[in-house]
Parts: structure tokens; sequence; C-alpha cells
């Protein structure tokens, strides 16, 4: 399970705290999942996957967060595969 912390940066003026940000690291790797000015919905923003503003089709941030586990675990066991062909071919 990933461990989801706040990243939003408030203003001072601000007297009601929403999340817009939400960040998690694990070892290397950056997860952030966070609003776009002026668009509606959730993105998924990760440089170690290299994902920039992938749009999470669900309002409901924990749906959001789920999705984003799901996707991370997809991406590092393709590439897991592809080390491993590619460590075959090498031999």
């Amino acid at each position: 399970m990933i461990k989801w912390t706040d990243g939003t940066s408030y203003s001072k003026s601000e007297k009601e705290r929403i999340p817009r940000v939400w960040r998690a690291k694990i070892k290397t790797m950056d997860i952030i999942i966070h609003r776009i000015h002026g668009i509606p919905g959730w993105y998924l923003t990760s440089r170690y996957l290299n994902i920039k503003d992938y749009a999470l089709t669900y309002e409901d941030i924990e749906q959001c967060k789920t999705r984003v586990e799901d996707i991370v675990k997809k991406s590092l066991y393709s590439n897991i595969r592809e080390m491993q062909d590619i460590l075959a071919e090498i031999g």
C-alpha cells in the first residue's frame, strides 16, 4: 500500500484546507496525484515512470489512489519483464 501525504501549498488566506496535491515517494520513485488549475479532474505525474499529467477517470480521490497503485504495479512489472528479456538477450 502506498503512503500518501498532502502536498498542497496552502496560502495563509485559505480558511478551508482541501488537498489539491497528494504525494508519495517509494525509494527513488515519485508519485503525484494533482489538480490542474482550470481543468476538472485529478491527474497523475511521476518522473520515475515518465508520466506527466495522465488524466485519472475518477473524481473521488480514494478511487484515484487505488487506480494509481494499479498503474504503478503494471508499469513496474512491465519494466521487470523488459529487463529480463534484455538480460536473456545478453546471455
